[in-house]
């Protein structure tokens, strides 16, 4: 039932991917992509691009330990 009050919320998610490729919906579904972004920024402190360093899981780059610790505090996991 949740999912599908999120769904109604949303008018840029359907099953139906004619209805998402619309230009009204796809500029939309850009839209909610940016402030994800910014809070997923946000939640980790990132004020930088994302790069390599802190996507690669072997990397030892201070900021990927940094995110990591924090995704463990944060009781997500990497």
């Amino acid at each position: 039932m949740k999912l599908a009050k999120k769904k109604a919320d949303k008018p840029d998610y359907s099953d139906n991917i004619l209805n998402e490729l619309s230009p009204e919906n796809l500029s939309n579904f850009y839209e909610r992509a940016k402030r994800e972004l910014d809070e997923f920024r946000g939640l980790f402190h990132i004020d930088k691009e994302i790069g390599p360093e802190l996507t690669d899981p072997s990397s030892e780059h201070p900021r990927r330990v940094a995110f990591q610790e924090i995704c463990y505090l944060n009781k997500i996991t990497t």
